[in-house]
């Protein structure tokens, strides 16, 4: 892959060579902008942090691209939509500096509390007078956290450390923080009335942009401080001075600003492409004002800073690049789609002096795919139920087939793709789930019965199936599922696997031998229990059945029928009794209760035929007990 990372170091470059050693990466210290973006052209890949502006005409210029690995937890200073709609996909370092920012929050927060700039200034100078410089405990005080995210909660345990007490605002409050932190959760506005200190930990982007407003400032004590350690637009900087100049608060910290990239160097206000607003103009004027106030200590946002913390960023960001290579992107900002990846082909080439496996799981599981894929499609055009049980279906057997290599397969791609495969089937469930209740309203065992309106039912019913395919249709369309879809073939041509030929024959003979040993082991123990026993012997069934399937179709399709046909004559009449148990939870979700004319002779005489079935299966030896006379024969 090209990958180019911008705002970098020189020591930078080496550690990522030593890192990722078969791609080929560019260093460059400059941000990426729109106006540097053409020499960048041909990158599939960037890494960048804050000071970068990824924008529409930005991300029109670099016309390869398929991944945005930010070194950074916020992403307010890339174009999402645009990313959405360039089809490209965006990460970031969601979890790096817990301790680094917590522990810089203090820092500024003690610094402050104790006049330690002004301390060192006078001493430096030779002057050891006191006078001016009395400070204040943080013992016994209020804490005022705002985000209680992992910074947040970090800086809550620092500050309960500290003998504060703590009070919290968060968008999405977890109750359970409140045991186990020594805390209280309350409206930002309590927050703000209440606290000697608040300190901002919250994402940057519309939805905090200036949420420390002139209102809220007016909320403060008069002896309260402000810390800022998250993103300089969280605050109204006109606001926070006229708040400082009428001493309404005592003081602040902060390490952001709104207009960093200005503050650190001017003269881009003045460059081609620059194009700076009033009101941009207006907030740099007022972000220089605040450097000059004297009860504010201001940082050029170091907070993230430390040696530590800046190798768990490259660490997290080169395992982002290398998981999205392989198909299985992490940390994923937004709702991303994925193109079919140039990266994906340049990541299996650097890995191509592993062994190829030409027969056996590829071939196997390949028509398994295609059937995902067209039965997807289907399903998105028309999420009627034939679409939903055939996809259903589909995802079972690919599922079911990578199951039966697990172990040839390396675990962690194997355990990501099933796990994906198993998820997109569940969401199909409620709408299939549905689809059996509606069969059950037409039923015969139903006619009759005077005192139910069948119309007004089944107007209900069919209602909720819309809403419940809708919803799918929707999961069915977001990036987890796109990501999914799209690569499993990406994924299959990538595996390598240990056994070939009639070694992966014999793997396959082994395997399913267990498998059936322990379906018949299960089935002895549940075939007349209850409703989740007998679900557990039906999915037994089922992965038997699937890959009974696969291994008959690559060694001899011509044997093995009547195995085959037993094990789904079972799987269905086990089947259509759970379903009486899913008629049941339904029929009590729309309360609606149905009358029970013929269901208990129903139950009785399916439950009859499931025992007789499973007698028959019984009788039945495995038709892979010997394959390489199976294949002969």
């Amino acid at each position: 892959m090209n990958i180019v990372m911008f705002e970098t170091e020189a020591w930078q470059e080496a550690f990522c060579q030593r890192l990722v050693p078969h791609q080929q990466i560019r260093c460059v210290t400059a941000p990426l902008s729109a106006a540097n973006a053409d020499m960048f052209a041909d990158a599939e890949v960037i890494s960048t942090f804050i000071d970068s502006k990824l924008d529409a005409p930005t991300l029109l210029s670099l016309r390869k691209l398929q991944l945005i690995a930010t070194r950074s937890t916020g992403y307010d200073h890339i174009d999402l939509d645009a990313c959405r709609a360039a089809g490209v996909t965006v990460c970031n370092v969601p979890n790096y500096g817990d301790p680094t920012v917590a522990e810089y929050t203090f820092a500024l927060l003690l610094a402050l509390f104790r006049k330690v700039p002004a301390a060192v200034e006078r001493t430096r100078r030779g002057d050891f007078s006191q006078s001016g410089l009395r400070g204040s405990d943080l013992a016994g005080k209020t804490m005022g956290v705002i985000g209680a995210g992992r910074i947040g909660q970090r800086v809550i345990r620092i500050a309960r450390a500290f003998g504060m007490s703590v009070l919290a605002f968060d968008a999405r409050p977890d109750k359970g923080l409140e045991v186990q932190l020594g805390m209280r959760f309350v409206t930002l506005n309590q927050v703000l009335k209440r606290s000697d200190v608040v300190s901002l930990h919250v994402p940057g982007g519309a939805g905090t942009h200036e949420l420390i407003s002139a209102q809220k400032l007016a909320l403060m004590k008069p002896e309260a401080v402000l810390i800022n350690t998250a993103r300089g637009d969280v605050v109204d900087t006109e606001a926070l001075i006229r708040a400082l100049a009428e001493q309404r608060i005592a003081g602040a910290a902060l390490d952001v600003f709104s207009q960093e990239s200005w503050l650190r160097d001017e003269a881009e206000i003045f460059r081609p492409n620059a194009d700076p607003t009033i009101s941009g103009l207006r907030m740099l004027a007022a972000d220089r004002a605040l450097l000059c106030i004297p009860n504010v200590i201001a940082s050029a946002h170091i907070a993230y800073d430390t040696h530590e913390a800046v190798s768990r960023i490259l660490d997290i960001t080169l395992a982002n690049i290398s998981a999205f290579a392989a198909g299985r992107p992490e940390n994923l900002v937004g709702e991303p789609i994925i193109r079919p990846s140039t990266a994906l082909v340049a990541f299996k080439v650097s890995h191509a002096s592993t062994p190829d496996l030409s027969v056996g799981f590829e071939t196997a599981i390949a028509p398994l795919i295609d059937d995902v894929r067209r039965h997807t499609a289907a399903f998105l055009n028309t999420p009627d139920a034939p679409c939903v049980h055939a996809l259903r279906g589909a995802l079972r057997r690919t599922r079911a087939c990578i199951l039966m290599f697990r172990t040839l397969l390396p675990a962690k791609d194997c355990r990501w793709v099933r796990r994906e495969l198993g998820r997109f089937s569940r969401q199909l469930g409620p709408v299939r789930d549905l689809d059996v209740l509606i069969g059950r309203h037409s039923a015969d065992v139903l006619a009759g019965p005077a005192r139910i309106d069948k119309t007004t039912l089944d107007e209900t019913v069919w209602y909720a199936r819309a809403v419940a395919a809708a919803v799918a249709q929707r999961h069915a369309r977001t990036a987890r599922v796109t990501i999914m879809v799209e690569g499993l073939s990406d994924w299959l041509q990538a595996q390598t696997c240990a056994a070939t030929g009639d070694a992966l024959s014999t793997h396959m003979t082994e395997w399913l031998l267990s498998a059936d040993a322990r379906a018949r082991k299960v089935g002895n123990l549940n075939i007349s229990r209850g409703t989740n026993t007998r679900h557990r012997l039906r999915r037994h069934l089922r992965t038997l059945r699937d890959n009974a399937e696969v291994f008959l179709r690559l060694h001899n399709p011509r044997i093995g029928g009547a195995y085959v046909a037993a094990l789904d004559d079972l799987h269905t009449l086990l089947g259509d009794i759970n379903d009486n148990a899913v008629v049941v939870r339904l029929e009590r979700k729309l309360k609606s209760p149905m009358p029970t004319v013929g269901l208990t002779h129903l139950h009785r005489t399916r439950s009859d035929r499931l025992k007789a079935a499973w007698v028959r299966f019984e009788t039945l030896a495995a038709p892979w007990a010997a394959p390489d006379t199976a294949r002969a024969g």
